[in-house]
């Protein structure tokens, strides 16, 4: 195994568990991930937390569009809704603030590297 994901944001971003278990991931996988939705009303919350989670070893970012997936516990979450069909028929909806977020996030990143 070389690389292990985790969902930092189910637990407040910044949680000390967290931010130990990243730390303690990384001496001994090579790939710490941190896997998470772009959700908008955490903006400030993910922002303040990427140099944080980068001193403690973490690579790689999975930061993917927030969906309101039917029967998920994303689906009772508050915030925009726009619905969206796939090619192959699938009805969700998606937090139009995602995105943008997401291309905050990268002009961060890459401002300080």
């Amino acid at each position: 195994m070389n690389e292990i994901r985790f969902n930092a944001a189910a637990s407040g971003y910044d949680h000390p568990t967290v931010m130990r278990n990243l730390a303690f991931a990384k001496m001994y996988i090579q790939n710490v991930t941190v896997e998470i939705p772009a959700i908008p009303a955490h903006a400030e919350k993910l922002l303040s937390v990427l140099g944080k989670w980068s001193v403690l070893g973490v690579k790689f970012l999975n930061l993917h569009e927030l969906m309101y997936e039917p029967g998920s516990n994303a689906e009772k979450m508050e915030g925009c809704r726009q619905s969206v069909v796939t090619n192959e028929g699938h009805y969700t909806e998606i937090d139009p603030q995602s995105r943008p977020l997401s291309l905050t996030v990268m002009q961060k990143i890459n401002q300080e590297d």
